[in-house]
């Protein structure tokens, strides 16, 4: 994300594209309020420079209140009126009407030309709220300061270095700082461009969390060795169940992004073995679609918000109609990064889907083989009975037995060209299936579609 309230513009980082926040500034009657709640603590000492208003409920990318500390708040910063003088800058909260909290004035080398609130959101994953402003200096390039507060619903504490004059250390030049997360732990960075005055350039510096504060350490976090951000900082459950309707098969897939994952979950890739697709679904800011000739699946609309991702602890559902049987297939869940910096070459950026990614087994449509060959086929449902129990589909091998026998039997009766009989034990056979199912233990929703839906299919096929 790329910290800047006031302008969207294209930021050419990892190429990262910052929207103007959905955010709405407050109107003159509430500022007014603000101004006055200020002038009961300090007098006339202090003016109101930014607030920002309902912060409970917005989940933009920008503002949220993930813990709900923030609900009918309207949080503000504010500057001496004479900034020449020792007075110092700080932020605070009004809740229905009520100065509720109000930071320490730390906030030093002014006057400050610009001050902005530029997000609130848990960058450090410590379960508090953490307020990020902006409090610019000078007026022809100016150079951006920015302090971290972190809110417990309690009390305002500064979490970002400063020196001894009051000056935070984390510093960029106008509009250049973005909010990255370079190694993806969930734990936000910060990374701007600072002047390098002595050399006539502009170097990147990286300010990281430390544990206590951010700031300008040592070994700040880096991108991986091959450049990508990583994506796959995620712990994923993936249930499929494929029920039949008057236009195909409707595969629908319940993503769960666990609890213990550090980043949310905003692509869902199934490996592709067939085009024939009537019509597909998912929550609102989800849509289907193809990622590569080899991958279909679904993306959240804007891949550089984090609005509509699937937070860890979350489920939501997305479904796919085709007229394909069913086939294991792997699948590949991506999570949300800050920055985007995915290969814009096809072949490149499915390898990097390939090992980017939380992945594992699930179902999807494939296109059946032409000319269909009976004896062929039911090999290929006799190859998925053994791969179901190998994912953990089938529970024991009893099962895989019993199918097995009644399998053997259609293909003896398929060689000796009765297809009637060949049609008739297959047809025992998904009653055994359907048998199974109804018991809840034995197969998975699954192994249940594989095996039933691909043996309908040879049944269907055969006069």
């Amino acid at each position: 994300m790329t910290i800047n309230r006031v302008t969207c513009f294209l930021v050419t980082f990892f190429t990262l594209t910052a929207s103007c926040h959905a955010q709405e500034d407050i109107g003159q009657a509430e500022r007014n309020l603000i101004q006055a709640r200020i002038n009961e603590t300090y007098g006339n000492r202090y003016e109101l420079r930014d607030a920002v208003a309902s912060l409970g409920g917005k989940n933009d990318a920008e503002f949220t209140d993930p813990f709900g500390t923030l609900v009918n708040s309207w949080v503000f910063t504010a500057s001496a009126r004479d900034e020449a003088s020792t007075n110092r800058g700080f932020i605070g909260i009004v809740r229905n009407g009520a100065m509720i909290a109000v930071s320490d004035s730390v906030i030093g080398n002014g006057p400050h030309t610009n001050v902005q609130i530029i997000s609130t959101s848990d960058l450090n994953n410590d379960g508090q709220v953490d307020i990020v402003t902006l409090w610019a200096v000078g007026n022809l390039n100016p150079l951006e300061h920015f302090w971290i507060f972190s809110w417990d619903g309690n009390s305002l504490r500064v979490i970002n270095s400063a020196d001894a004059s009051s000056r935070s250390i984390i510093i960029a030049a106008e509009g250049s700082m973005n909010l990255v997360d370079l190694d993806g732990d969930g734990v936000k960075e910060l990374q701007g461009r600072v002047p390098d005055y002595r050399n006539e350039k502009e170097e990147t510096v990286t300010y990281s969390w430390n544990g206590q504060l951010y700031g300008k350490w040592a070994s700040p976090p880096t991108l991986p060795a091959d450049g990508f951000v990583p994506r796959n900082r995620l712990q994923v459950s993936v249930k499929v169940t494929v029920v039949r309707q008057s236009n195909g098969l409707r595969y629908v897939y319940s993503i769960h992004n666990l609890k213990n994952s550090s980043q949310l979950l905003n692509e869902f890739w199934v490996e592709k073995l067939t085009n024939s697709f009537s019509s597909s679904g998912g929550p609102q800011g989800w849509s289907f679609g193809e990622g590569s000739q080899a991958l279909s699946g679904w993306t959240t609309d804007d891949p550089t918000s984090s609005s509509y991702a699937l937070s860890p602890s979350n489920q939501t559902d997305l479904f796919v109609v085709s007229s394909g049987p069913p086939s294991p297939l792997p699948y590949y869940a991506q999570g949300y990064n800050d920055i985007s910096n995915d290969p814009d070459d096809p072949i490149l950026w499915y390898n990097n889907v390939l090992v980017n990614s939380a992945r594992g087994f699930t179902l999807g449509p494939s296109d059946p083989p032409t000319p269909l060959v009976p004896l062929v086929y039911i090999d290929t449902i006799a190859s998925y009975r053994h791969q179901a129990l190998r994912l953990g589909w089938i529970k024991n091998q009893g099962i895989v037995k019993s199918l097995d026998q009644k399998l053997e039997n259609a293909r003896s009766q398929l060689q000796k060209g009765n297809n009637a009989s060949a049609k008739s034990i297959l047809q025992a056979f998904i009653n055994e299936v359907e048998a199974l199912n109804k018991q809840g233990d034995q197969i998975s929703a699954e192994a249940y579609a594989l095996l039933k839906f691909n043996a309908e299919f040879l049944v269907g096929k055969l006069e």
